[in-house]
């Protein structure tokens, strides 16, 4: 018996699937950059450079924004793979808006590269773990506001999506 047999509401099937991806994204992701930080941290003490402290407002905000960005990432691998509908497809998806977009910014012409470097969701979202502010780009909570709102969409294009898709 498949989920959508047994339960035939898309809506609640989908919105399920978001809730337990969170419940269990985000404590990951919080000790996944809480673990980050301390081997960075130790390494970065044990040669003389500069380093923060756990009680550092700006390690603070990395290690729980990285568990806030990581929990988005993951919704929006959900919002994609639902839309999708293809393993290969979501994941090729994923790393090429995630990954391969952001490694190229940089070389983009003119308005479009600056527009790139500062409102493309992983870029933007991704400013929430840096300790070092650039001004040319979103200060760190709107850039996870943007990718927040950027995942948002993708959610509610992919429950229309679902809602509309034969099994």
């Amino acid at each position: 018996v498949s989920t959508l047999t047994a339960v035939p509401h898309r809506a609640r099937v989908l919105a399920a699937k978001a809730a337990v991806l969170i419940v269990v994204a985000l404590p990951v992701g919080l000790l996944v950059s809480l673990s980050g930080f301390l081997v960075g941290q130790a390494a970065l003490a044990g040669s003389d450079a500069p380093h923060l402290g756990l009680s550092d407002p700006q390690a603070l905000r990395g290690m729980w924004g990285g568990g806030l960005y990581l929990t988005l990432a993951a919704l929006f691998g959900l919002a994609i793979g639902t839309m999708i509908r293809s393993t290969t497809a979501t994941v090729t998806t994923l790393f090429g808006t995630m990954l391969i977009v952001q490694a190229f910014a940089p070389a983009l012409p003119g308005a479009v590269g600056d527009w790139v470097e500062k409102y493309w969701p992983s870029i933007a979202g991704g400013q929430i773990i840096t300790g070092y502010r650039d001004p040319a780009l979103l200060a760190p909570w709107s850039g996870l506001a943007v990718m927040a709102g950027c995942v948002a969409v993708l959610l509610t294009v992919a429950f229309i999506v679902f809602r509309k898709r034969d099994a």
